[in-house]
């Protein structure tokens, strides 16, 4: 018995290192990665890529961006510290908080990319800002 126990905390170990290995690589090769195409862009940029002109430049997709997370921020912070306040503080038990629960587990669970998807559907596509 003593040896069965002994056999598997030693496959324990090893597949502990053969996993932490596996993630390294992945880690290093996504670095990898983003530094090809951040240093990439990086040596690539000219000073009239950041304009705001209708083609050939970003500037006016980095103004955008800037402006929807602050736009979301200004929302999205005082609602959920409002909501948090009101769940912790004065909240009873029942349906109504279960589900306030529930809304707010399954959001903070999304990434952010689907926020921010949902965030350009409603105030690009719907209220055409």
């Amino acid at each position: 018995m003593d040896s069965r126990i002994k056999r598997a905390k030693m496959m324990d170990q090893f597949m502990t290192i053969v996993f932490y290995g596996i993630a390294l690589f992945f880690f290093l090769l996504l670095v990898g990665f983003a530094g090809k195409v951040i240093i990439g862009g990086l040596l690539g940029a000219k000073p009239e890529m950041f304009g705001f002109t209708r083609s050939g430049s970003i500037g006016n997709q980095v103004f955008n961006t800037i402006y929807l997370v602050f736009i979301s921020l200004l929302v999205s912070v005082p609602i959920g510290v409002l909501a948090g306040i009101y769940l912790a503080m004065y909240a009873k038990p029942g349906l109504v908080t279960r589900f306030l629960r529930t809304c707010i587990e399954t959001l903070s669970s999304l990434p952010s990319i689907v926020v921010g998807l949902f965030g350009y559907l409603i105030f690009l596509v719907v209220l055409g800002l």
